[in-house]
């Protein structure tokens, strides 16, 4: 069967791109920023680089809620972008701790809509069934984005000043927002999920978002996704703090290049997992999961070198490749009808993963040390990765939600 992509197929292609751009033009050399600014010590850089998970917390069920709500997603796609670019700019200007705080909040906001948005958007365009090949496109695309942003940002900050980088911010939020803007109207017989909307003899809304936490399957999912944030999140920012000093002037080009080298695993990755059925065995890549995020923190207390930077690097890759696409493949399996409100509650857990171990990492720095302070995020990895293993055995299969008569595909 030949597979034809669509003009809305080509849309989304173009958001991918712009939106993997935005997000990675900046984010990760905002640690080499902020310690290259000497204004913050380890407990304040700390808060600072938490504060968009810790903003999550509480927004990202609403947004879920909302793209479920909202016909033209496109339009809270663009908002975001809009409101990332707003809070590179303003903090490019070197604003004060108490405007940091504020403005790193604002960017959980943006990025809450845009990690919500591209899968929402690719549910209603592919439903289910196409949904694997659509996240395989999706991450096609992403990296094509990443590659470039990663490796403009580098040559930028190299030569001109990591000041600079915020500009390739405000440039990708433009094609964010030019992007989204040509996804055809989406059709007003449809609902935020592809489904009828919630009119007379359609299909009522009586979900319950504390309802995810009383389906079993569903809430081992959570527990383990919590832990691979919480384990996995500040390695690298507690590397970087050790690193970015001994590396004053190509600390910024290198540590772009060893995250493009992550981003090319985590291509590699993405494409390998959707093209594998993984509902059945999710926790034993989960397990997987946490005995590379275990080695990782092992390679990270071994020096701040260039070495180091490239394996812990790849190690990330292998990492992401898994957190990014199983949690969202098993979640759509687990219940499609509400896979946005699903997949904004995976995120405020993760987000609250983030800011527990974003906020203790500095303190943890002051501490244990830099070397040491990744040893005992590995030690609470190899505990997730037993419990891994005990969901593994309790939870075969996860059960697959039924969609009611009116979903059901025709005959």
């Amino acid at each position: 069967m030949q597979i034809q992509f669509t003009k809305t197929d080509r849309a989304l292609d173009a958001i991918n791109l712009a939106v993997a751009g935005l997000r990675d033009g900046v984010g990760p050399l905002l640690t080499v920023f902020l310690i290259q600014l000497g204004t913050l010590n380890p407990q304040k850089l700390s808060w600072v680089l938490a504060m968009p998970a810790i903003a999550g917390l509480w927004i990202y069920i609403p947004v879920g809620r909302l793209y479920d709500r909202v016909r033209e997603k496109k339009y809270l796609l663009m908002a975001g972008a809009g409101l990332t670019a707003t809070s590179a700019l303003f903090i490019s200007g070197e604003p004060s701790f108490a405007w940091l705080i504020v403005l790193q909040g604002l960017a959980g906001l943006a990025a809450c809509m845009l990690n919500v948005g591209i899968p929402a958007i690719s549910l209603q365009v592919a439903k289910v069934d196409g949904l694997g090949l659509r996240f395989a496109r999706n991450e096609v695309f992403s990296k094509i984005g990443n590659f470039g942003a990663l490796a403009l940002s580098g040559f930028i900050s190299h030569h001109f000043g990591i000041h600079w980088i915020f500009g390739v911010v405000t440039a990708f939020s433009v094609l964010v927002i030019l992007a989204s803007s040509t996804l055809p109207a989406a059709k007003r017989e449809a609902s935020a999920l592809g489904t009828p909307n919630a009119r007379p003899g359609g299909i009522k809304e009586v979900f319950d978002w504390r309802e995810c936490f009383r389906n079993a399957p569903f809430l081992r999912i959570v527990i383990v996704c919590f832990l691979l944030q919480l384990t996995n999140a500040p390695l690298f920012m507690i590397f970087e703090q050790g690193y970015v000093p001994l590396h004053a002037k190509t600390g910024a080009a290198h540590i772009s290049m060893a995250l493009i080298l992550s981003q090319v695993i985590i291509f590699g990755g993405s494409l390998w997992f959707a093209a594998r059925t993984i509902t059945s065995n999710a926790f034993s890549y989960f397990a997987v999961g946490f005995l590379l995020i275990a080695l990782r923190g092992f390679v990270f207390a071994n020096g701040f070198n260039d070495v180091t930077l490239a394996f812990g690097q790849l190690l990330d890759g292998l990492i992401a490749s898994i957190v990014i696409l199983v949690p969202m493949r098993t979640v759509a399996a687990l219940d499609p009808l509400h896979f946005n409100l699903r997949l904004g509650t995976v995120g405020t857990v993760v987000g609250l993963g983030a800011a527990l171990s974003m906020v203790s990492a500095g303190y943890l720095i002051d501490w244990l040390g830099h070397a040491h302070a990744p040893l005992l995020f590995s030690a609470v990895a190899l505990v997730g990765l037993i419990l891994a293993i005990w969901f593994m055995r309790v939870q075969k299969t996860p059960p697959v939600t039924e969609l009611p008569p009116v979903l059901a595909p025709a005959v």
